[in-house]
């Protein structure tokens, strides 16, 4: 009978035909087979069988961004903004890809290096496995009525809220006080519902647990997000007719308008596309504007940055804005040094920094392993190893 294997990767350094991964075999939605061996032995058992493979947690970077009301293009553009800001790299070096943004203009983002990607899809070519899919880790756990799914992972939880969302969560320095406290606020209204475990909870977890836990083998039974990270070869569909009708909608909009409002909106286009056309001039390197005044921003502090070292800093930025995502878009500048990262908070931008707001952000970069301190006119050091 038709089946389809689903993975947890080992981390990418030890991945390769004879690595051993924990897989799973489903037919119809059930699992009916499971254990840990080499890719090459499962490629042996199920030669050219459909797979989908979740990574290691510590190689994939997730996260929620908070972005303006886009769609299409332009929040992809927003999107790459962000992410090459934290990358402080070229962003066509990583593979990332998105889900759909919420109501709250919250978009859960993931991305991996696109050698990484490269290398995953040649082990599996090499063993005869068809890899559909490479999801962020938490996304193939099980779902239950909207309820939460939760799953230990070494020093790290795994999350899953909804089908298109989840993160990953440090438990490290055994606070589980505080982990649950950073839980709880990112739950929102359902904070107080008790959610499900995949095996035990941590000792001490003062969360209510609904049940008992379910067997390890389940952490691979979920429904599939919609998402995943693209590989090589495959690209993302226009929907065309969905576009057509979205345009002539607009467009019978459009003509209700009042002619006031038509001089208007065209007052404010072209504002923007002189803007735009003099960041183009200025600074010849910037490709997409789509916030002229903080792109030129960036890209003049981006000038004058030393090189750094891509993966530690792109890890600790991602950690900071995983623990608090209203730093998204908020920050016009990062200085980076090793184990510390100080952010410049834009005052018009980003949030007001008071007493309230610096307790809540040091609360929740606690339950990430990092502590933050103020130094003053909207400079907050975030450190791996206590303030400096």
């Amino acid at each position: 009978m038709k089946g389809e294997l689903r993975l947890r990767l080992p981390p990418l350094a030890a991945l390769g035909p004879d690595a051993a991964v924990a897989w799973a075999w489903l037919q119809r939605g059930q699992v009916t087979g499971h254990g840990t061996d080499s890719l090459r032995a499962l490629g042996e058992r199920h030669p050219g069988a459909t797979a989908v493979a979740c990574v290691d947690v510590q190689d994939l970077i997730l996260l929620d961004l908070l972005l303006p009301p886009l769609a299409g293009r332009r929040l992809e553009v927003a999107m790459q903004a962000e992410i090459e800001a934290l990358l402080l790299e070229d962003v066509a070096e990583v593979a990332f890809a998105h889900g759909p943004q919420g109501p709250d203009g919250r978009v859960a983002v993931a991305w991996l290096g696109r050698d990484a990607v490269q290398q995953v899809v040649a082990t599996f070519a090499a063993v005869g496995l068809r890899l559909q899919g490479v999801y962020p880790t938490p996304l193939l756990l099980p779902m239950k009525d909207g309820q939460p799914t939760l799953q230990r992972c070494g020093e790290h939880l795994l999350v899953r809220t909804a089908r298109d969302h989840g993160w990953v969560q440090w438990l490290g320095g055994g606070n589980a006080d505080a982990v649950a406290n950073q839980l709880r606020a990112r739950f929102g209204a359902d904070g107080e519902c008790a959610p499900q475990w995949i095996g035990d909870a941590p000792p001490g977890w003062p969360l209510p647990v609904d049940t008992a836990g379910l067997p390890p083998e389940q952490q691979w039974s979920g429904a599939l997000p919609s998402w995943s990270l693209p590989l090589p070869g495959t690209g993302r569909r226009m929907p065309w007719k969905a576009v057509a009708l979205g345009v002539a909608a607009a467009l019978v909009a459009a003509l209700g308008l009042q002619l006031q409002t038509w001089r208007m909106t065209a007052q404010a286009h072209a504002l923007e596309q002189d803007m735009q056309q003099q960041v183009r001039q200025a600074l010849p390197e910037v490709g997409d504007v789509v916030d002229p005044v903080l792109q030129a921003q960036r890209a003049v502090h981006a000038a004058a940055a030393q090189p750094l070292v891509a993966p530690e800093v792109q890890r600790l930025s991602a950690t900071a804005l995983q623990a608090v995502p209203e730093w998204a878009g908020a920050a016009t500048r990062m200085h980076y040094r090793p184990g510390e990262l100080l952010l410049q908070l834009d005052p018009v931008l980003g949030p007001g920094v008071d007493s309230a707001d610096l307790e809540r952000w040091q609360q929740a970069l606690q339950a990430h392993g990092l502590s933050l301190e103020d130094r003053g006119n909207g400079r907050l050091l975030v450190s791996a190893a206590g303030p400096g």
